[in-house]
């Protein structure tokens, strides 16, 4: 069976969400991630009411590994990500990719209404 990739969210038994390439392995029981982020979630009131922010952050810090496993016992469910996440993914993966070949960045933030 031939599986495609996508921008997906992993709920995790251990409460946190993770979002990256995601490829679903059936034959291993898990699911293949490519640099995955955690999703951090603030609510926040502005002047137009509340907003979410949105902070990702490399969820392996210390490994040079960009590739992870995460087995299917361990998440409670999978998706695909909406346009939103994704966009935000996107451009937080590409400046980490930045970041780790040329040094610090600004640590973007996005806020969802």
């Amino acid at each position: 069976m031939i599986y495609s990739e996508f921008i997906g969210m992993i709920k995790l038994v251990s409460g946190e969400e993770v979002i990256g390439s995601v490829l679903v392995c059936g034959e291993e029981n898990g699911f293949i991630v490519e640099t995955p982020f955690s999703i951090d979630e603030t609510i926040i009131e502005t002047p137009a009411g509340e907003m979410v922010k949105v902070d990702l952050r490399p969820w392996i810090k210390f490994s040079s590994e960009e590739i992870i496993f995460i087995e299917k016992d361990k998440t409670i469910t999978v998706y695909e990500a909406d346009e939103r996440i994704t966009k935000i993914y996107n451009k937080v993966k590409c400046l980490f990719a930045n970041y780790t070949k040329s040094g610090p960045c600004t640590h973007p933030t996005k806020l969802i209404r």
